[in-house]
Order: structure tokens, then C-alpha cells, then sequence
């Protein structure tokens, strides 16, 4: 009996397929219903696709060998920060800078672990069961053409009989029972797909404001660091550059060659302790210079004598005694004339 049936379905189905045999049509509004659920089977398919993906990309956890704890990206670099701020001195800038961003990155992590729950408890699940009644609308609409196909085949069947035979005709009646029943359910289910998208709408609301919540949290850790960093650094432009110490080459020709150049002690290593160099260091002032030793100077002007040659009074032989030349004191201040005709002169 059964596969009395199926040889009926198989060949409804083959006429209808090659024009010759008829077939019972449903109402406009049930075809257009049928329209907009295939538009929305295959919309919710691509979606839940896209979501378990994004779900699966920001749950994702590392698979590099030197993180033991296999977290997430996020929070291995926020570690990996953390822990190397942790290398430099309390005082350094760099390293207090790592060690807040390095933190701040791993609470981002812990609450995007949060959100990806939330993700899951939201749009992600409200895809599901709307996929889970596609799946349901999908079953009954194939049992609908099945008993379609069996209610169209009995009732060719019984146009084509030459005599009335009761047994077609109650196969008629049930067919044609199981089909309406069949419709009035794919129909009613297609009605609560459409009724569903109250629950669409409070799933997508929860979810963006899971997303909003998350950006917005995210956001604050990070303003939070960056407004600890406000005055605690300097622009690289406006930072002075540690030049190497020099002498005083100004005053370096009139000290003496013995005397060495001052040069700054050298640090002390300390390890394992990377050293400080904040730009306050760089600032500092240098240390006190040792005092220069007095230096007298000479006259280095002594008139036009300084050309003249030495005076023979400097080459006198010492010991021998002085002589005064008797000077005439008229003729002191005057000047004789060489083109004067006094015979005297």
C-alpha cells in the first residue's frame, strides 16, 4: 500500500513537471508567505554564520608556547607589558608606563570574556531558535507537498476512473483532509516565525547594549591610563639631549698642563635593574666644578718704549758707580737751527 502510494507521488510529480498534469495551487498570501520565509531562512543561515564566527574570534586563545596560561591575545599582552614594566627601577617612567598599560589590558580582557557570555546569552541563542523554527517550517512544508502530491495523484486518479469506486473516492476525501491540515499548520507556523520578531528585536537590543557596554568599558580603562601619563611625560621634542661633558677650552690655555679635566664619576651598574632615564634626569644641573687656581696677570701695555730697543742704563756693569752729566739749564727745552748764520753755531 505503501508503495502504491509512492509510485502515485512519483508519477503526479513527473507530469507536473512535464505539463501534463495538474496540481493544486495555494492562495496568494500563502505564496507570499513562502517568499518572505525563504528570504528569512536564508538571512538567519548567514547571520548565525557571521555570529559564531565573530563569537569564535574574540574567544579565541593563544596557541604560542611560552604562554602557559592560555589566555586570550589581549591578555597576554597586557602580561607580557606588565611584566617587563616590572624590570626597570620604581622611579622609571618608561617602566611605570608599561606596568599601568600592561594592567589596564588585562582587566580589557577579563571583560571581554564578560561580553563574549553576554554575546552567547543574546543574539547568539535568539539565532538559534529562530533557526530551530525554520528547521520545524522546513519538515511541515515538505510533508505539505508530499500530501499535496498524494491528494492531486488520487484525484486524478479518480477523474480518470471509468466507474465510480468508493475506495479512490474515500482516498480522495482523506487525502485531501490531511492536506488542509497539513497547510493550516505550515501556515500557522509561518505566522509565528513573523510573530518571533518581538524576540528578535530584545535579543539585537540586548545585544548592542552588551557591545555598547564593552566599548564603553574598554574606553574608560584606556582614558583612565592616559590621564595618569598627563604630566608625568614630555614631548621627545622638547626633551633636552644628553650631550658628553667637555672642558672650558676658554680657559684651558692659561691653566696649567698638569692640571686634568674634570670629568663626571661613572655610575655604579646595578643588576639585574635596568637603569632610570626619565627626563628629569636629563634636567639636572651638573655638579660643582672644582675652584680655579689664582692667576696673576701682566701689563701687556707699556707705551712706545715697548718698541724701543733695551735702555743702556739696563747693560751697566754692576757695581760700577753712577755719573751725572752736567746738563746746561738754558738750553733745556731749546732747539738749535742748523740754517742759522751765526758763526757760533
Amino acid at each position: 500500500m505503501h508503495f502504491t502510494k509512492k509510485i502515485d507521488r512519483a508519477f503526479q510529480w513527473a507530469g507536473e513537471k512535464m505539463g501534463a498534469e495538474a496540481r493544486t495551487a495555494h492562495s496568494d498570501e500563502f505564496k507570499n508567505l513562502e517568499t518572505e520565509m525563504t528570504l528569512r531562512h536564508e538571512g538567519m543561515e548567514r547571520m548565525h554564520r557571521s555570529m559564531s564566527s565573530y563569537v569564535k574570534w574574540m574567544s579565541r586563545r593563544n596557541e604560542l608556547l611560552d604562554d602557559k596560561e592560555r589566555g586570550t591575545p589581549m591578555s597576554y599582552l597586557g602580561r607580557t607589558m606588565a611584566t617587563h614594566g616590572e624590570d626597570f627601577e620604581q622611579d622609571s617612567e618608561f617602566g611605570n608606563c608599561l606596568l599601568s598599560l600592561g594592567r589596564a589590558n588585562e582587566r580589557i580582557a577579563g571583560i571581554q570574556d564578560s561580553y563574549v557570555e553576554c554575546a552567547n546569552a543574546t543574539w547568539l541563542d535568539n539565532l538559534e531558535r529562530s533557526l530551530a523554527m525554520m528547521r520545524e517550517y522546513q519538515n511541515s512544508r515538505k510533508k505539505l507537498e508530499s500530501r499535496r502530491l498524494a491528494y492531486d495523484a488520487s484525484t486524478n486518479k479518480l477523474s480518470k476512473a471509468r466507474r465510480d469506486d468508493f475506495r479512490i473516492e474515500e482516498e480522495v476525501r482523506m487525502n485531501k483532509a490531511k492536506f488542509e491540515e497539513t497547510s493550516e499548520d505550515v501556515l500557522r507556523r509561518m505566522q509565528d516565525i513573523k510573530e518571533s520578531e518581538v524576540d528578535n528585536i530584545t535579543g539585537l537590543t540586548q545585544f548592542l547594549d552588551a557591545e555598547l557596554d564593552y566599548h564603553e568599558r574598554c574606553a574608560e580603562e584606556l582614558r583612565r591610563v592616559r590621564q595618569s601619563w598627563v604630566g608625568g611625560t614630555s614631548s621627545p621634542s622638547n626633551t633636552a639631549k644628553i650631550g658628553r661633558s667637555r672642558s672650558n677650552t676658554a680657559r684651558s690655555w692659561q691653566e696649567p698642563r698638569h692640571q686634568a679635566v674634570y670629568e663626571e664619576p661613572e655610575a655604579e651598574q646595578e643588576a639585574p635593574r635596568i637603569p632610570h632615564r626619565s627626563p628629569g634626569s636629563r634636567l639636572a644641573p651638573p655638579p660643582p666644578q672644582p675652584a680655579r687656581p689664582p692667576i696673576g696677570r701682566a701689563a701687556t701695555f707699556e707705551g712706545r718704549s715697548s718698541s724701543t730697543a733695551t735702555p743702556l742704563a739696563n747693560l751697566r756693569v754692576p757695581g760700577a758707580p753712577l755719573a751725572r752729566v752736567a746738563t746746561d739749564s738754558g738750553s733745556y727745552g731749546r732747539h738749535d737751527d742748523v740754517f742759522s748764520d751765526d758763526p757760533c753755531n
